[in-house]
């Protein structure tokens, strides 16, 4: 509708991911058929692993209030487990890999466990600067822990794997971002 509105000699439209809350992806093709054609926007392959928890582990998630639950479930020993398992197969082939987590908690615990960088609400300026330089320009920094601060207005071309590790759900764009 807003283009329809909107007078202008040209329209641009940014977007990290084609995504849409709305049936209307279709009119997304009259829009940028060609973009899309030229390969201009990544291809975007999905995997779920799942993690089942130990059976001691799964009884005291049973009994846990829902909030503890919410944490146990994001601090499941197989999850780390599996996530240090991608990153070092990731990290084998060059990738350059963004671990994400909603939930600050577990983004400090597994990025300091695994001794890696991590960015969050409270990453001063100039570390945040610091830590994407090293990312993007270190080859030797391939591994990344963010929070929700990376939903929106992070331009990293040279990330290739993301690995989520907890999300609050929030629309389908903030996930997919």
């Amino acid at each position: 509708r807003v283009l329809t509105i909107v007078q202008a000699h040209c329209k641009l439209g940014l977007t990290a991911t084609l995504v849409r809350e709305d049936d209307k992806i279709t009119d997304l093709n009259f829009l940028i058929g060609k973009t899309l054609k030229a390969g201009h926007i990544a291809k975007v392959q999905c995997a779920e692993v799942w993690c089942p928890m130990t059976s001691e582990f799964y009884a005291y998630y049973l009994r846990a209030q829902i909030a503890r639950r919410l944490l146990l479930a994001v601090m499941n020993p197989n999850k780390f487990r599996i996530c240090q398992f991608l990153i070092k197969f990731h990290e084998r082939r060059n990738d350059k890999i963004i671990v994400f987590s909603d939930n600050v908690f577990a983004l400090k615990k597994y990025a300091i466990e695994m001794n890696k960088p991590f960015l969050y609400g409270e990453t001063s300026q100039n570390e945040r600067m610091k830590i994407l330089q090293n990312f993007q320009y270190n080859p030797r920094v391939n591994t990344i822990f963010v929070s929700k601060v990376a939903d929106t207005s992070f331009d990293l071309p040279e990330a290739n794997v993301l690995i989520q590790v907890s999300a609050h759900g929030g629309s389908r764009r903030q996930v997919s971002q």
